[in-house]
């Protein structure tokens, strides 16, 4: 999903591909600390192929980490993204990485929406799609998903609300294989 208020960037519709290797720095979960040397970020570009992003995701497992250190290096390279699943780089895995109200990226395995409250009317644009769309989001969700920790896939359950709860149900329909 789009970043708010940045504008929209539009792009051709190809498939992902990637870009030659360029360095960068930064701190993530997926990251090096500080003080650790310079990794090499991979971004990827877009999927805007309707065919592709229809379809639903396979379970993500620990070893799709590749992935989403990927996904975090592309989201982090964009100024106009706050979200951003593995389908929309190029890889049919159920994870998606979102940027929370600190601008830090935050990476999901297998979200699932077990709660949801305060219905409202939403506008949304996303990076794989051109214009925009009118949503129903929910104002307060609970998820279940996966965190990687230490090399393995940890249960998790939390709480969203606000614009984070509207990033998450984005990504979630983005996994589902669900257009906006």
């Amino acid at each position: 999903m789009r970043a708010k208020n940045r504008p929209p960037i539009r792009g051709g519709k190809e498939e992902a591909r990637e870009r030659p290797l360029q360095e960068k720095r930064f701190d993530s979960p997926l990251a090096p600390p500080h003080g650790g040397r310079m990794e090499t970020a991979v971004i990827k570009d877009i999927v805007t192929d309707d065919a592709l992003l229809s379809q639903p995701c396979e379970r993500a497992t620990a070893e799709d980490a590749p992935i989403a250190q990927d996904l975090v290096d592309t989201l982090l390279s964009r100024d106009d993204a706050a979200c951003l699943a593995a389908n929309q780089i190029g890889a049919a895995k159920c994870l998606f990485a979102y940027l929370d109200e600190n601008d830090q990226p935050h990476v999901v395995y297998n979200p699932t929406l077990k709660k949801a409250l305060r219905p409202s009317k939403a506008v949304e644009a996303c990076l794989s799609r051109e214009g925009e769309a009118k949503v129903t989001r929910f104002d307060w969700i609970t998820v279940t998903f996966e965190e990687l920790e230490d090399g393995a896939l940890v249960p998790r359950k939390q709480v969203f609300e606000g614009w984070t709860a509207q990033l998450v149900q984005h990504m979630i329909d983005h996994c589902k294989g669900k257009l906006v």
